[in-house]
């Protein structure tokens, strides 16, 4: 894969990885989802999401080498590279399982029910326009007894990844959460109906 040109940050090792991590996490999840629904346009952000881990490893690469002073330090700073190393194998093969679609490959249905059987899913929702969710922030679905982590928003052609608790929701946002499977059926029927009883 060719690495783009990119401008030196100074950055901890730690918060790159913290970002590292975090940005694998949601790519497995959006990965996983982009192949089951055949989303081309998912796939393609998921794509995106992989250059921007492969960029952030360079430059866990560049500062830790940079800090590099003595044979101690040296040691150390071959476990960080190999983690964030181990983290940008991760983000790649997430990305593999998002080109199946791209290929045509299907998924099979016992993968389709494997996967509905985990402790954790995903799934996504459009938010009606009598849905009690239009107008609510993120930060409220707490008090409305929904919790299910909300990882992706598609705004008419617009994915927005991981949004902060201030985003607005609006009627035809289609939202992509993870959660348990009744926290997020909930959540499914929240989106399409006025009122629901937990």
């Amino acid at each position: 894969m060719k690495l783009k040109e990119v401008e030196y940050k100074a950055l901890s090792a730690r918060s790159i990885l913290r970002q590292m991590k975090d940005l694998v996490s949601l790519m497995l999840d959006l990965a996983y989802f982009a192949f089951l629904t055949n989303d081309q346009t998912l796939t393609d952000l998921v794509l995106k999401v992989e250059e921007e881990i492969n960029t952030l490893n360079y430059f866990l690469m560049m500062n830790t080498m940079l800090a590099v002073r003595d044979k101690d330090d040296a040691e150390v700073g071959a476990v960080i590279i190999n983690m964030g190393n181990a983290l940008s194998s991760m983000a790649n093969a997430a990305a593999d399982i998002a080109q199946l679609s791209k290929m045509k490959i299907a998924p099979h249905s016992v993968l389709k029910k494997a996967l509905e059987r985990t402790e954790e899913t995903v799934k996504s929702c459009e938010i009606s326009r009598e849905s009690l969710l239009v107008n609510k922030r993120l930060e409220d679905l707490e008090k409305l007894k929904i919790y299910a982590d909300v990882i992706a928003v598609k705004r008419e052609t617009v994915w927005i990844l991981n949004p902060p608790p201030n985003f607005k929701l609006k009627a035809g946002d289609i939202v992509v959460c993870r959660g348990n499977k009744d926290s997020i059926d909930y959540f499914y029927r929240v989106c399409r109906y006025a009122k629901e009883k937990r």
